[in-house]
């Protein structure tokens, strides 16, 4: 029995997706961190501007990963 080329290279799109996931939510959050902790270096705002821009790459990072779900999820209908 044959193995379909087109679905091997969709298995593989798919878990390299997944896979990805925790790496996204972990850089999402400390890029955040560490860019609202300079701000706050450079304008003396301690520790506002880290507060705002840890959630707001947390919810960046949130959003790129659900945005990844739904992609495997129509990928996975497809196999």
């Amino acid at each position: 029995m044959k193995e379909d080329p087109e679905a091997r290279y969709r298995y593989h799109r798919l878990v390299g997706s997944l896979g990805s996931i925790p790496l996204l939510l972990g850089c999402g959050a400390f890029l955040g961190w560490w860019f609202g902790q300079w701000l706050d270096r450079r304008f003396g705002t301690e520790p506002w501007m880290q507060m705002i821009f840890l959630g707001l790459g947390i919810a960046g990072a949130v959003r790129s990963s659900l945005r990844l779900l739904k992609q495997a999820q129509r990928d996975l209908d497809r196999m």
